[in-house]
């Protein structure tokens, strides 16, 4: 995970942006008992940083249709990433990756308008 700390990038960078997202509630299955499941995370491990990439070749057939996705998780024995950290690599669908959060918002801006956020960017939504 190149990118743990710091802002996203890509090849061109030609949107760049923010995401925030919340975890599942209780009661879901979140990502580490997922990761759990599947043997990647063992018990005292607290998941720490996640990347979520898409590429050109995570496309079914030719088309621009996403299956797959590679999650990158970091996990931490602190559960605060001050102790040993470990990175572990999966492919996953990528309907099973949103299924972990309960809201995930991803916020991009086109390179020629990066100078101008929030309230000087004034847009009306046609909701149609």
């Amino acid at each position: 995970m190149e990118n743990l700390g710091n802002p996203a990038c890509v090849q061109y960078n030609d949107f760049t942006g923010t995401v925030a997202a919340d975890k599942s509630d209780p009661g879901y299955q979140s990502l580490r008992e997922y990761m759990v499941e599947q043997g990647h995370v063992i018990d005292g491990e607290h998941i720490v940083a996640i990347e979520f990439y898409v590429g050109d070749g995570r496309f079914l057939g030719g088309k621009r249709r996403p299956s797959n996705v590679s999650v990158s998780v970091v996990v931490s024995k602190d559960g605060i990433g001050k102790g040993e950290l470990r990175g572990i690599r999966i492919d996953m669908d990528i309907t099973d990756f949103f299924m972990f959060f309960k809201r995930f918002v991803i916020s991009l801006v086109h390179g020629n308008f990066e100078k101008i956020r929030g309230d000087d960017l004034p847009v009306e939504y046609d909701d149609s």
